[in-house]
């Protein structure tokens, strides 16, 4: 019920939820309706298992204090509002009292002015007894007792999944006392951190790695996000050299750092080591107009041809050229690759080398999938002379056809990609746009007979649009 201008009649649908114990709801979205908190708190008094709220006045959230009843929350979101203070307060209390009845599992206090030292706090009481597995402060800007008790919390964790700490601008220490925590904590397993867009830069990257090298026999981390940071070459050289220590690590994503290809030359080495990394199973590395890798991406293919364990790679706009393609091609070719999935777009990709893609598909039979260069084509397009247009146009789309036929062919089942295009509007059947907190997971198909039974399913911004 998202976003459907409702306004009136929540109340007679709490009422019916609220006498009916055998409805079989479990998931209730009224996210962007203007509701009256009385509706809110009738809607909520015999519990939903997975209820999200989002952008509503922090009013609210007097109603959800006074739920005693509700003994089934499993989701609950809510992401862009206003709590300051007194909200904040009020649903730690909230925690704190409920915390021997619900099940509370995915919590989004994303972009909602949280006085996150509170929260974390009453959330380290909280979770460890309960099943907290997922807690987005992403947007909320962190004070000194912020990363203390974030850090408290990862200490006395034993269920927690997944931390989206993003765009929230702890300090380097701040940043690393929380990184510490979740390393040292060897009850937890299998964590996606999310530190993106922190302004960490390249002495913030020094402090960060060094936590790393401290915590190097952990078994904890099994992915981390460390976008949008202005790391600088000589930062993403120290963050990629302290990872390659941590065994337990499968996905990395460590996209816009390096501006404008500066250095970017000395990352060859770094990015070798860790494509070569025996753990790792996913990289992504993506540029934009201000911040790519250039055409270093050769030189990081022809070191590592045979040699890496990489299952998917998305490189998205890193205006790499012909050269990097080609390099890419003969990687992906070789008989030791162990690709599945490759994201090439935005890399100044020329006419004459589409082919480079379609010869991908010949030469590895792993492959399952391979995204259709929707913006290099376009650009193609776009500053091709008016008499060439038909021809191109005829060109791309034999090419668009082969993509087809391939990723076709290679695949039982055509899995999903979620790739870095968020400044980018358009969409193709083979592009799904995620939200910024992007996961690549390499899950079994239901099929045990499938010989290419890995494919690639997207996990979108955590708990955004996560049922449980």
């Amino acid at each position: 019920m998202s976003g459907m201008g409702v306004s009136e009649g929540i109340e007679t649908l709490g009422v019916a939820i609220q006498n009916n114990p055998r409805i079989p709801l479990t998931f209730l979205d009224l996210s962007l309706n203007k509701i009256t908190d009385k509706a809110i708190e009738t809607g909520l008094s015999r519990g939903i298992a997975s209820l999200s709220m989002g952008l509503r006045s922090k009013f609210y959230l007097l109603s959800i204090t006074e739920n005693k009843k509700n003994r089934n929350l499993r989701y609950l979101n809510l992401s862009n509002n206003s709590f300051g203070k007194q909200g904040s307060e009020a649903f730690a209390q909230w925690l704190e009292t409920t915390h021997n009845d619900n099940v509370l599992t995915l919590l989004n206090l994303s972009n909602c002015a949280l006085d996150v030292g509170i929260v974390a706090l009453a959330i380290a009481k909280y979770q460890s007894a309960h099943t907290l597995k997922a807690v987005d402060f992403s947007g909320n800007k962190f004070d000194k007792r912020a990363y203390i008790h974030v850090a408290t919390m990862m200490k006395e964790s034993k269920t927690l999944k997944e931390l989206n700490i993003s765009n929230t601008l702890p300090t380097s220490d701040g940043c690393a006392a929380i990184l510490n925590e979740i390393l040292a904590n060897s009850t937890l397993s299998n964590i996606v951190l999310s530190i993106s867009a922190n302004d960490i830069g390249a002495q913030g990257a020094k402090i960060l790695s060094s936590t790393f090298q401290k915590n190097e026999n952990s078994q904890v981390l099994e992915e981390i996000i460390i976008d949008d940071n202005n790391l600088k070459a000589e930062g993403v050289n120290d963050i990629l050299n302290a990872l390659t220590k941590i065994q337990s690590l499968k996905r990395i994503s460590i996209s816009r750092n390096v501006p404008k290809a500066k250095n970017s030359i000395n990352l060859v080495f770094p990015f070798a080591q860790i494509m070569q990394k025996q753990s790792l199973e996913y990289l992504r590395v993506c540029g934009d107009s201000k911040f790519y890798l250039g055409s270093s991406l050769e030189q990081f293919f022809k070191n590592t041809t045979g040699k890496s364990n990489l299952r998917a790679i998305d490189i998205t706009g890193n205006q790499a050229g012909d050269s990097a393609l080609r390099a890419l091609a003969l990687h992906a070719a070789h008989p030791n690759s162990k690709l599945v999935l490759i994201n090439f777009d935005l890399n100044k990709t020329t006419i004459a080398n589409f082919s480079e893609f379609a010869r991908i598909f010949e030469s590895n039979s792993n492959l399952s999938f391979l995204a259709w260069p929707k913006f290099d084509a376009q650009s193609i397009l776009k500053d091709a002379p008016k008499r060439n247009t038909l021809e191109l146009q005829s060109k791309l789309k034999q090419f668009k056809s082969l993509f087809y036929e391939g990723n076709k062919k290679n695949n039982l089942k055509l899995p999903v990609i979620s790739v870095d295009l968020k400044r980018f509007e358009n969409q193709d059947p083979f592009l799904i746009h995620s939200h910024d907190f992007f996961r690549c997971q390499l899950e079994s198909d239901d099929d045990p007979n499938n010989s290419n039974s890995q494919v690639v399913q997207s996990s979108l911004s955590l708990l955004s649009n996560k049922k449980m």
